[in-house]
């Protein structure tokens, strides 16, 4: 009985990614090569501020890049090591997956709106859990989603985890102090991990469903632009996405290889919190109509509404995407060139 409820967790992986290998290997300075050959170029982002342009790179084995000994593991003794590589595999699967679809077979305006809402939604679930799971920063992870020391599921399985996680047989006591943080909180960021992450037949995993929410929220409507260059030009933030929000509207943007990325632009149609419709927006709609008081009929019509585009080469969106990853970033970012051009960010504004 004990085998069934821990098998989820089963797992002799040592070397365990924040940035998932899939990711990378988008990205990677070597795309011929083996996948366990496959490197990846990383900078220091305290030097890419400081030095610009004179930045240099580590080329690295993504097999070795951007993770730690044990960083997921619920338990370490003798018994067996348990953590959650069995669990972020399907989210990896489906991102590869979506990405090869959009980028390679060209998705969008050939499928409908739903196949590739579908494989947006695959892509952003890995590309959020990437920002939970990210150890530097586990601090804003618990104060976005917080599932607590001793939260469980109705999961079997997640109550193996949580007696494990007390049980103390880890390195959860070097790794808070490697990332500044107490034992509690690391304790409590796996299990709220562990949570995001386990599926129930009925329901799914918590982190898609959450996903869902995003799209099916009727106070939006939804942007979505796959940007593509001809050359190896996309930084790869080390969250794999960032995101920025004002008072009118959220907006994510998606790393998916060095040579595309995926923007979703959330426009607020009705107040929610302290979010209102933008004014530019509000007399976009009344030109569009003729009239003010059509207006609220045409927004009820955009509510929900999910509009597909792409774009080729447009070099402005570029630098205003790896100027954020830049400004948005803690430690690291990473690229398939072992220098960043003057011409790939505004500069200015780091």
């Amino acid at each position: 009985m004990v085998d069934k409820i821990e098998g989820v967790f089963t797992s002799e992986t040592i070397n365990q990614h924040y940035l998932s290998q899939v990711e990378q290997r988008f990205n990677s300075c070597n795309k011929n090569a083996s996948q366990r050959n496959k490197k990846i170029n990383i900078f220091s982002i305290g030097d890419v501020r400081s030095l610009k342009t004179k930045a240099a790179s580590v080329e690295k084995k993504i097999s070795k890049s951007l993770m730690e000994h044990d960083l997921f593991s619920i338990r370490t003794s003798k018994h067996g090591r348990l953590n959650l590589e069995n669990l972020m595999g399907p989210l990896e699967s489906a991102f590869s997956d979506s990405v090869n679809d959009l980028i390679g077979n060209k998705t969008i305006g050939k499928d409908s709106d739903e196949e590739n809402l579908s494989r947006v939604k695959k892509i952003l679930s890995l590309k959020m859990m990437s920002t939970f799971r990210n150890p530097y920063y586990i601090s804003r992870t618990l104060k976005i989603i917080n599932f607590g020391v001793n939260f469980i599921l109705d999961s079997n399985e997640h109550l193996a985890a949580l007696i494990n996680l007390y049980k103390k047989e880890n390195n959860i006591a070097r790794l808070s102090k490697e990332f500044n943080v107490t034992e509690q909180q690391y304790t409590s960021w796996i299990n709220t991990l562990i949570a995001l992450l386990l599926t129930s037949e009925k329901d799914g995993c918590i982190i898609e469903g959450m996903i869902d929410e995003i799209f099916l929220a009727e106070e939006f409507f939804h942007s979505i632009t796959l940007y593509t260059y001809d050359d190896n030009l996309v930084l790869l933030p080390e969250t794999g996405m960032h995101e920025t929000a004002d008072y009118h509207s959220l907006t994510y943007f998606i790393n998916l290889s060095s040579t595309s990325f995926l923007m979703i632009h959330s426009n607020v149609l009705s107040d929610l919190g302290n979010m209102k419709i933008s004014p530019k927006l509000y007399e976009h709609i009344i030109e569009k109509c003729g009239r003010e008081d059509k207006a609220p009929e045409y927004i009820d019509k955009m509510r929900g509404k999910k509009i597909f585009s792409s774009a080729h080469n447009n070099y402005q969106m570029l630098k205003i995407f790896n100027t954020n990853c830049v400004r948005s970033a803690k430690k690291y970012i990473l690229f398939s060139q072992p220098k960043i051009d003057d011409e790939l960010l505004f500069w200015q504004a780091i």
